[in-house]
């Protein structure tokens, strides 16, 4: 198959891995693969006015900064312009991936020698556009691709598409791998930083400072993207990483005891598998594929939006007697193990084959 990504935009988050992954996938097992992606909008005057008043300094925009796409080796190629896309602007393909909801709306008038428009969908991306907007693409008639049973089942309940897929990400289980080992002299719980609130930072701190005040010795590890967090402020004595290296964040999911995924609107949510590959217990909330991960005990679910039913979570591993939190820590690896991105890429492929399928018998 001839196949064309179109990613809004190339960075180093999660959603940009798992196309970059499924685009390497695809291309090693001898599709013809490009990745097209768009400089980032640059932010109106207003927001880069407040930013500064607010951190006194300028706005941090980079029309393209690091990306997963670097250490892919997939042709991918970056247009002038974000917006409407022309026959001319695209290679000739089979499938067209559309990977965000505005990129569904700027392909809409390509002809089908750019591909069966196929839509991948990460996340109900209501925090990214206007709600009834997204509501109008996803109720196209375009072939979906989806990542959590959450996302499914709502696709299918409100917006019934013509055809629609399930393919869970997996893990790098390579680069994501530690030795085992027992818990830490003194309990430590680790999160992402993020000052989107959909990520529920501000649940987390305020799940930490309780849990804190049950046990005094416990400590908070955070890494993320600001180079000094402000807005939700970190806990008093919490260790910060700003932009780890790739290679050094395997390292911080190993240093704690347990990791807190408190997020509020998730699609999918792959610091749990990450911290999970590097033994690491997880306390989370039922967002993104928490639930369907979780199950069976390799984890702790919580209620949404609770911080005293995540500090209990967060104690009830960082308590465990060292057998019982090794075992989790092994039950934890052990489930990555079980379903790898080479599985995840057989079910993309097969997929796009069913998108051709039902494209070609609907003319």
């Amino acid at each position: 198959m001839r196949i064309t990504f179109v990613l809004p935009y190339a960075d180093l988050s999660g959603g940009v891995r798992v196309v970059a992954i499924h685009a390497r996938k695809l291309q090693e097992k001898g599709h013809h693969v490009e990745v097209i992606s768009f400089p980032r909008k640059r932010p109106p005057l207003k927001a880069r006015v407040k930013h500064f008043l607010k951190h006194l300094r300028p706005y941090p925009f980079l029309s393209q900064g690091p990306t997963h796409l670097e250490s892919m080796e997939v042709p991918w190629t970056i247009m002038e312009r974000p917006g409407p896309l022309k026959d001319e602007d695209l290679p000739e393909a089979d499938v067209l991936v559309l990977t965000w909801w505005e990129t569904v709306e700027w392909t809409r008038g390509l002809s089908l020698s750019r591909g069966v428009p196929c839509h991948f969908v990460q996340a109900y991306e209501i925090f990214g556009g206007p709600k009834e907007k997204v509501d109008e693409v996803l109720s196209l008639p375009t072939f979906k691709i989806t990542v959590s049973k959450w996302l499914e089942e709502l696709l299918e309940k409100r917006f019934s598409p013509p055809g629609l897929a399930l393919v869970p990400n997996s893990v790098d289980l390579e680069r994501f791998r530690v030795p085992p080992r027992g818990k830490q002299e003194l309990p430590t719980a680790g999160v992402m930083y993020s000052t989107t609130p959909n990520k529920g930072c501000d649940l987390a701190f305020a799940a930490f400072e309780e849990a804190r005040r049950r046990d005094p010795r416990l400590r908070l590890v955070s890494f993320g993207h600001p180079e000094s967090p402000r807005e939700p402020p970190l806990p008093e004595g919490a260790t910060y990483f700003s932009e780890p290296a790739q290679e050094e964040i395997p390292g911080i999911y190993a240093s704690c005891d347990v990791w807190i995924f408190p997020g509020r609107n998730e699609g999918f949510g792959l610091p749990i598998l990450e911290a999970m590959a590097c033994r690491t217990p997880v306390v989370a909330t039922p967002a993104g594929a928490a639930p369907e991960i979780l199950q069976d005990g390799r984890g702790v679910l919580v209620p949404q939006d609770d911080p005293k039913a995540m500090a209990e979570g967060i104690l009830r591993v960082t308590s465990m007697e060292e057998e019982a939190w090794k075992e989790l820590s092994g039950k934890a690896r052990e489930f990555t193990e079980s379903y790898t991105w080479d599985d995840a890429s057989r079910l993309f492929e097969r997929a796009l084959e069913e998108a051709l399928s039902l494209a070609s018998s609907s003319h």
